[in-house]
C-alpha cells in the first residue's frame, strides 16, 4: 500500500527550505494550498488536498514549481515568461523524499531552458553507425537532438510518411544534463555554425554542420521527414551563404 503524505508536516519541512532559499537570495512564493474542491489559497484548509511552492532567482530563465498531494503524488515544473512545463509525476514514499525533490528541483533550475521549439524530425541519428532514433528540435538559438531509445526506433521502423509535426510546442531541457545523459544527444547553438549543408538520398537525408570551434556534427533522418525544408526556412535567414541547401 502506498504511503500517504501529511501535508501539514510537508509544509513544516518546506518552511525550513524556504528560509534557506531566502537566505541564498532566491525569491520564494508563499505556500499555496488546494482544498478538496480544487480551490487554491494561501490559507491551510480544513481538508487539504495539495500544496505547491514557486522559487525564482534573477539570472534564471525559468521559475521552479514543486507540488505534492496527500497521496504522495508529486511533480516538479518550470515556467518562463511565455511557457509552462510540468515533468512526469512521481510517488513519494516519505517526507524525506519530499525534501530531496525540493532540493533537486531548485538545484536544477539555473540550468533549465524552456523555449518554444519546432519538432523537425523523429528519426534523427548522429551518424551511420548510430541507428537509434532521436527527436530533432530547433529553438530560437539551438538545434537539440534527444535520443529516443530502442523501443521507439523499432516502432518507427514500421511507420511511413512524415512523422514530425509542423506546429511549435514548448521544449524543456537542461543542456548539461542532456549532454551527460547520452553521448549521441546534441545541443548545437546556431551562433556556433560556421557552415552547414544538406545531402538528400533516396531513403536518408544528412545534415553536416561545421562549427566555429572546429567540431563537426552529422545528423541524419528519413527522407520522408520534412526536416530539410523546416530547417532551411528557419536557418537560411540566420546563416545566409553559410547554409547550402
Amino acid at each position: 500500500m502506498r504511503e500517504r503524505i501529511d501535508l501539514g508536516a510537508a509544509a513544516v519541512r518546506l518552511a525550513a527550505h524556504r528560509t534557506r532559499w531566502l537566505d541564498a537570495g532566491l525569491t520564494v512564493g508563499p505556500v499555496d494550498w488546494q482544498n478538496a474542491d480544487g480551490q487554491w489559497s494561501q490559507e491551510a484548509p480544513a481538508v487539504p488536498r495539495r500544496i505547491m511552492v514557486e522559487t525564482f532567482k534573477p539570472g534564471w530563465t525559468v521559475s521552479a514549481f514543486v507540488t505534492v498531494d496527500t497521496a504522495g503524488r508529486a511533480r516538479a515544473g518550470f515556467a518562463s515568461v511565455t511557457e509552462q512545463w510540468w515533468e512526469r509525476g512521481r510517488h513519494l514514499r516519505s517526507l524525506d523524499d519530499w525534501e530531496t525533490l525540493l532540493d533537486h528541483t531548485v538545484a536544477r533550475a539555473p540550468g533549465v531552458r524552456l523555449q518554444p521549439a519546432q519538432l523537425v524530425a523523429r528519426t534523427c541519428t548522429t551518424g551511420w553507425s548510430d541507428w537509434i532514433h532521436g527527436t530533432l528540435w530547433i529553438t530560437a538559438d539551438s538545434l537539440v537532438r534527444i535520443r529516443s531509445g530502442l523501443a521507439t526506433t523499432l516502432l518507427q521502423s514500421y511507420e511511413a510518411g512524415t512523422s514530425a509535426r509542423k506546429a511549435g510546442r514548448p521544449l524543456c531541457y537542461a543542456p548539461a544534463e542532456l549532454l551527460a545523459a547520452h553521448p549521441t544527444n546534441r545541443v548545437i547553438p546556431v551562433s556556433a555554425i560556421a557552415r552547414a549543408s544538406f545531402r538528400r538520398g533516396l531513403t536518408t537525408t544528412s545534415f553536416t554542420l561545421d562549427l566555429t570551434t572546429g567540431a563537426r556534427h552529422r545528423l541524419l533522418w528519413r527522407s520522408t521527414e520534412p526536416a530539410q525544408r523546416l530547417l532551411t526556412d528557419r536557418l537560411l535567414p540566420l546563416l545566409g551563404r553559410r547554409l547550402s541547401a
